[in-house]
């Protein structure tokens, strides 16, 4: 039995997926999910409170990689920052990239989802809240930095927001635009010729 209801968990997932993939969040619809399964509306309001929660369901295991890639890289970077190596970052920023549009690459479908078909939903502002965290941390690192006398100034925050978002834009665009994952990497050596971060930041 469990394996019977795990198999028609399984089934309501990527239908919900499909449904959201072409009609977006707002636009879904919970009884087209439940048609294409085979299902009523009572089996799946049994699993799923609602849109809401089958659309977190979807992306959890995405945003979990997601969360754990930028602590990594997080940690890296103070790493380097008390070994007093920061010009190594830009030694490294190009597989830093590469390994961002790979994780993009795998997860293409809920990229898609999270970039572009999240309106309506709890996810909706989630490009915008991310370029706020990065710029957060990206910020709070400069200010240590600047402190231990380890790079020239601190950029204009409104500056390095906006500095932000012109890259992580930059860096979505293959996905949005349809390109093959081999022409999203040969973009990541152009967005890296384009943003000149170790000028910008005094490093």
């Amino acid at each position: 039995m469990v394996k019977k209801d795990e198999t028609l968990n399984l089934e309501i997932l990527k239908s919900a997926k499909a449904e959201f993939l072409k009609y977006g969040y707002q636009e879904a619809s919970l009884r087209r999910i439940c048609k294409n399964t085979g299902v009523t509306t009572g089996a799946l309001y049994k699993r799923y409170s609602g849109k809401e929660a089958l659309f977190g369901t979807i992306l959890e295991p995405s945003l979990q990689e997601m969360k754990m890639i930028e602590q990594q890289h997080l940690l890296d970077d103070y790493h380097l920052l008390q070994e007093n190596k920061l010009a190594q970052m830009w030694d490294k920023s190009l597989d830093e990239l590469t390994e961002i549009m790979r994780f993009i690459y795998n997860h293409e479908d809920n990229m898609r989802l999270l970039f572009f078909k999240s309106h309506g939903s709890k996810f909706g502002l989630f490009q915008q809240q991310m370029i706020e965290s990065l710029t957060d941390n990206t910020y709070r690192y400069l200010e240590q930095a600047y402190q231990e006398g380890k790079i020239s100034h601190i950029l204009d925050r409104s500056q390095l927001h906006l500095a932000m978002t012109a890259y992580y834009k930059a860096i979505i665009q293959p996905l949005e635009q349809g390109w093959s994952y081999q022409e999203a990497l040969l973009a990541c050596q152009t967005i890296i010729q384009l943003f000149n971060w170790s000028q910008l930041l005094g490093f």
